[in-house]
């Protein structure tokens, strides 16, 4: 499925919107993978795109969508649900991949995630930002107001991406070549994690956490036998005092967590 415009005028820029989500797929028994990328969907009543995953359900690929915005990305024409909404109903595990997207200005979270952990949600170098609601939200465990899913020792809890711990990020720290990021993964013991980091103009204005504006940098990390992975990562670039950096986790097998909170520059 691609180069759709799906929710919008033809110009781009002003909502003609489906009653309910703009793109629902539904993959089931034996099902085949399917890819949606290169469209715009945005304006729509309920969700942008709706996966669901039934039991022995393969590959579901979203890519390099614009999700919430006009069509020049930048404009808001949010889709009145979540951008995204994903759920797993059981069986095999299966893959759902999100990279490249532009996910903003939707009513609810950017990205929602929820259903079983056998099932691996892989958020990838997307843009994420100036949603109602979390940038991404893992639907279970001890949630606060915002819906924020508090992390758990060794990130051993069943659920949605398994609740895969975000990372703490401590400082962001100017300097000579861009920004020095420091932080800690807790997570499964003795297995491989890539950290994925963000900059942001402002947090999320509930939670304070995310969201992922830009993405700038990714790092590859391995968790010891005490569960726990300290990072110190300069990142190149032109930052500046009073943007934000954020960062999620992702598992070896791509299940990511929500956005960390945000730290400011300084």
């Amino acid at each position: 499925m691609q180069g759709n415009w799906i929710g919008s005028d033809a110009s781009g820029t002003q909502a003609l919107p489906n009653a309910g989500s703009g793109v629902a797929l539904r993959v089931g028994i034996d099902g085949g993978g399917f890819t949606v990328e290169e469209n715009l969907i945005s304006g729509n009543m309920e969700n942008g795109v709706e996966v669901s995953s039934d039991p022995d359900g393969r590959a579901i690929t979203v890519r390099n969508n614009l999700i919430g915005t006009d069509i020049s990305g930048l404009m808001p024409l949010g889709n009145r649900g979540n951008g995204l909404a994903s759920t797993h109903q059981g069986g095999r595990p299966s893959l759902v991949s999100i990279s490249g997207n532009v996910i903003a200005f939707n009513e609810g979270d950017g990205v929602r995630v929820m259903g079983e952990g056998r099932a691996s949600t892989r958020i990838k170098e997307n843009q994420i930002f100036l949603n109602g609601r979390l940038g991404i939200n893992l639907v279970g465990g001890s949630e606060d107001a915002c819906g924020v899913t508090a992390n758990t020792r060794c990130g051993s809890v069943s659920g949605p991406n398994n609740l895969q711990n975000y990372p703490v990020v401590s400082s962001a720290q100017l300097s000579e070549q861009g920004v020095v990021v420091t932080g800690l993964l807790e997570s499964r013991p003795n297995q491989d994690h890539t950290i994925e980091f963000f900059v942001n103009d402002a947090p999320n204005a509930c939670s304070g956490f995310g969201e992922g504006q830009r993405f700038i940098d990714a790092l590859p990390l391995r968790t010891d036998a005490d569960c726990l992975a300290p990072f110190t990562v300069e990142i190149p670039g032109e930052f500046q005092a009073g943007q934000f950096i954020t960062a999620t986790a992702k598992d070896q097998d791509g299940k990511t967590s929500e956005f960390s909170r945000a730290i400011p520059v300084n």
